[in-house]
């Protein structure tokens, strides 16, 4: 049975072609929970569509049944009033809700005027902001509106809008998509006919997804070549046009006569050996150490972990993992309300004044962001700043991406954790839930203690878990 084609489809298929089509045909009994960050993020959405349209004069279709909506939109647009909130457009297949449209001087079907697509969203806009580069998912989207719009007011318009997060308007030239927009309406047309039905292919983007459970147990049974970490979905459908599609393939490459016969866009030959090796670690089951790594040797060593709620911009915990010989102490700065944001930042470094040869360690260079966004919103002097970074070792970019591989197709801190034998009390924590928590804590600070309490322990545990990796690899290092 064909499915019709919404934008919400644009935006799923850029995450996992493979999504769109499980979400339309997949066993709904093979789904996952839908996990609560999502909800969370649906909540933050429809609020600051509210707050974005307070004020503003416009029309509503508040009608659920998509034809009757979609009658009252035409309605709407052919008496030609200036805004319409939450319009529906329909054409055969494709089915789009624009959160506005806007009416524009022109010529149309419907007289001297036409209308453009805008959406509301809760990010920035842009994937680079000073290149004034726009995001792709948003872009897609409001070609897609843009298209049936075409067809109704006899018009295409040219441009869409994006109002971010800040409230600010963004003009999207849709031209520059439109080659792009057209394949993947192609494709999806044929994955919502039942025609087309891609792979799982896995990656960072199935953490939130409520079929990531059936997916890892499809590539796990198959060895699928996505088990390789980094390998991504555009280098598997490249590898599988070239016949290799597991895990023992990859492995098996001659490298050397492979890309003399069979070039891969954006796959050369360092790239390909580091896949080979990836592969032959997963297939032995068991890590590898390429280079060592050599630790300094101090007095006190500190393991940190940042918690924040990067759709709020909010920073609400700097956590410290102190080291010292056999004690160890655990550190908490804490903001109970982003207004006390600033009294945590100040903390964590007034502490940080009073540490004496110190090294500190955390995962990844998330931490690092945080600090360089924050520094901007509150004052730090520039030689305890420089310390922390003069004195500091993030083990994933520095150790782990480098020197190391492991069996596996993610190497985030939660994953070689637990392979190394770390257990967190929650089952299922992570960055998204800590965020979860927070929001709920937020409700009702008094009544909902339970979750600051939950986000405390999550960050204590996730500092342990630095450690735990860092003394392995310490050890590890030294047995060579």
């Amino acid at each position: 049975m064909e499915k019709n084609i919404t934008g919400t489809h644009f935006y799923n298929y850029s995450q996992c072609p493979h999504r769109v089509y499980l979400d339309a045909f997949g066993d709904k009994n093979l789904m996952g929970k839908e996990p609560e960050f999502l909800q969370l993020l649906w909540d933050m959405g429809v609020q600051h569509e509210r707050d974005i349209i307070k004020g503003k004069d416009y029309a509503e279709v508040d009608l659920k049944d998509p034809q009757e909506a979609f009658a009252r939109t035409i309605d709407f647009m052919t008496r030609g009033l200036n805004l319409i909130y939450q319009g529906v457009l329909i054409d055969g297949r494709k089915m789009g809700r624009p959160d506005l449209l806007e009416r524009h001087e022109g010529r149309s079907k419907f007289g001297d005027y036409y209308y453009i697509p805008i959406d509301i969203k809760s990010g920035t806009g842009y994937d680079d902001k000073e290149k004034e580069r726009p995001k792709k998912n948003y872009g897609l989207q409001l070609s897609f509106y843009a298209d049936i719009l075409n067809a109704l007011q006899g018009f295409k318009p040219e441009t869409g809008k994006i109002i971010n997060i800040e409230g600010e308007e963004i003009i999207y030239n849709l031209s520059i998509f439109e080659e792009e927009y057209k394949s993947i309406l192609l494709d999806l047309t044929m994955i919502l006919s039942g025609n087309v039905s891609y792979e799982p292919c896995l990656g960072s983007v199935c953490n939130l997804c409520h079929w990531q459970s059936h997916c890892e147990g499809w590539a796990k049974e198959q060895m699928d070549s996505s088990n390789i970490f980094y390998l991504g979905w555009g280098k598997k459908y490249e590898l599988k046009k070239r016949g290799i599609h597991t895990v023992q393939d990859v492995a098996l490459i001659d490298v050397p006569m492979f890309l003399k016969e069979k070039k891969i866009k954006g796959v050369g030959e360092k790239m390909l050996r580091k896949f080979k090796e990836r592969a032959e670690v997963i297939i032995n089951k068991k890590e590898a150490l390429h280079n060592r790594f050599d630790f300094p040797l101090r007095e006190t060593e500190l393991f940190f972990d940042i918690e924040d709620d990067p759709t709020r911009g909010i920073y609400y915990l700097f956590g410290i993992l102190k080291r010292t010989g056999k004690d160890v102490l655990y550190i908490p700065f804490l903001a109970e309300s982003p207004e006390e944001e600033g009294d945590a930042w100040r903390g964590f470094w007034d502490y940080l004044k009073s540490e004496r040869d110190f090294i500190i360690y955390y995962y990844s260079s998330h931490e690092k962001t945080v600090l360089n966004t924050m520094r901007k919103r509150y004052w730090v002097e520039d030689d305890l700043f420089n310390c922390f970074f003069e004195n500091s070792i993030d083990l994933y970019t520095k150790v782990i991406l480098p020197n190391t591989d492991w069996p596996f197709h993610s190497y985030s801190i939660k994953r070689i954790s637990k392979y190394l034998g770390f257990r967190y009390s929650v089952q299922d924590a992570s960055g998204a839930k800590s965020i979860y928590w927070y929001s709920e804590f937020l409700k009702d600070p008094i009544l909902n203690r339970k979750y600051m309490d939950m986000i405390v322990k999550y960050n204590r545990e996730d500092c342990e878990a630095t450690m735990l990796v860092k003394d392995w690899l310490a050890d590890s290092y030294e047995r060579l």
